[in-house]
């Protein structure tokens, strides 16, 4: 089977020969070889160039005023908060401070990245497009991933199950997804345990019996627990859950996922795919490039909350459709919003890797850096082609169903997704951009959408 990240899609490109203009300097990348997909790059090449993907950079100004007055009456007009920097002050209308923001790197502004959405088409129809191939799979997928949800759903409810002898451990280890914020907001631990067990018995061949919302669920845990080893949930908080009931849900997991005959994550492998595959990693300038001010929390689905749109088009019942959540709206620094059409949500991520390294961990293999650390040690043309056909079609299935899930539901969009996704399958874009820069600059304009689209694609129902 050709697949979008699989042997039959790749080319092997000399970056040599290209001169890349991004950032508005000269970008050359030396002697350096890597294996992308060479059509969606070509596009996303091209339409560097595209009247379109000119709307809204700053080279299409003469006036960069002009920029920061469409950022402003575009939120104004919405009723949201107009852009502003850290402390909180806004800019006078009509001013961009004294300067471009690369010119003022000390008094950066901050813009809710859907704006993009609201002034730029090209942008608008990425995000439909990638939030309906996302939330198309998690409503429909294949026999693949259903397989993969199925079998890690079934030691989830293990784990699950386990703790329910622990005062208050299960509502801890739901302490995410129960949450305000979460897919079971307000509900209680049998809600979880009802969710793992209906994606439990959900393996094929036979009819669906769980839903879309029971997949997120599942999906969500997986990075809750990802999130978990690795520490990573200091950055935001975790909603009803102590530092104290974390150390202690750590211990009794790892406890029981050994009593399963699994192996629990420990420091050395969480801190390896931390170092490949973490928000970091994945976004080294991403503690400089947003932050998160107090807001009302709206409910939203979907990237840009195009996701009720979305179940519309591809006709769900509205008692079948994912629900709405709530979470903090990130902003993101003016120029990366205008810099990128692919739609920016909270910068890139390090959810994926999260995801993927539980899910792998549930599955009996290596945690998430498997498939790269073995490319590195040895290289080759087809970096998945040592594994089986059978290993290859979960590695795909579980790339496609963590990606869906944090874009259908609106949490991170394509490109910041995208990154974490081909580390997962062998492949690595740091050779080809700056240290500091991220997929969106390499991929930001169009060409994420392509390659994630293809992927979930190919893993729907039949």
């Amino acid at each position: 089977m050709t697949t979008p990240l699989g042997d039959n899609y790749f080319h092997s490109i000399d970056y040599s020969q290209l001169d890349i203009d991004l950032d508005e300097s000269e970008f050359d990348i030396d002697q350096h070889e890597l294996f992308l997909p060479l059509e969606p790059l070509k596009s996303s090449l091209e339409l560097l160039d595209s009247p379109s993907s000119q709307l809204l950079r700053f080279d299409s100004f003469d006036d960069d005023s002009v920029v920061m007055d469409s950022l402003l009456a575009s939120q104004q007009a919405s009723g949201g908060d107009p852009p502003r920097r850290p402390d909180g002050n806004q800019p006078p209308r009509g001013h961009y401070l004294d300067g471009p923001p690369s010119l003022v790197p000390d008094k950066p502004i901050f813009a809710d990245p859907a704006i993009r959405s609201e002034l730029d088409p090209l942008t608008r129809d990425l995000a439909l497009r990638q939030t309906a191939a996302a939330r198309g799979l998690l409503y429909a997928p294949g026999d693949h991933l259903r397989n993969e949800l199925g079998l890690a759903a079934v030691e989830l409810y293990g784990l699950a199950e386990s703790l329910g002898v622990h005062d208050g451990m299960q509502q801890a280890l739901g302490a995410r997804l129960l949450g305000s914020e979460g897919i079971l907001a307000h509900q209680g631990p049998d809600a979880l345990l009802g969710a793992l067990r209906r994606v439990a018995q959900d393996l094929p061949p036979g009819p669906s019996v769980a839903s879309a919302q029971d997949r997120a669920v599942v999906l969500a845990l997986m990075g809750d627990i990802g999130a978990l080893y690795a520490n990573t949930g200091a950055t935001t908080g975790v909603e009803g859950r102590s530092p104290d009931q974390a150390e202690a849900l750590r211990l009794l997991l790892s406890d029981q996922m050994a009593r399963q005959g699994l192996t629990p994550p420990d420091t050395g492998s969480t801190q390896l795919v931390q170092a490949f595959g973490g928000s970091s990693a994945v976004g080294p300038a991403k503690k400089d490039e947003r932050i998160r001010p107090e807001n009302d929390r709206p409910p939203r689905s979907g990237i840009h909350n195009l996701g009720q749109e979305v179940d519309q088009m591809l006709g769900i019942p509205a008692n079948e459709r994912l629900p709405a959540t709530r979470w903090d709206v990130a902003q993101l620094r003016g120029e990366r919003v205008l810099q990128s059409a692919e739609p920016l949500v909270g910068h890139m991520s390090g959810s994926p890797a999260e995801i993927l390294q539980v899910w792998d961990m549930l599955r009996g293999d290596p945690p998430y850096t498997g498939v790269l650390l073995h490319q590195l040690f040895v290289p080759s043309n087809d970096p998945m082609g040592h594994l089986s056909q059978a290993a290859q079609d979960a590695h795909y299935a579980r790339a496609a169903g963590a990606s869906a899930f944090l874009v259908g539901m609106g949490y991170h969009s394509a490109v910041e997704v995208l990154e974490g996704t081909l580390t997962y399958s062998g492949q690595s874009v740091r050779v080809a951009i700056d240290g500091q820069q991220d997929a969106a600059h390499l991929f930001g304009h169009g060409a994420a959408t392509d390659l994630m689209n293809e992927l979930m694609a190919s893993q729907m129902q039949q």
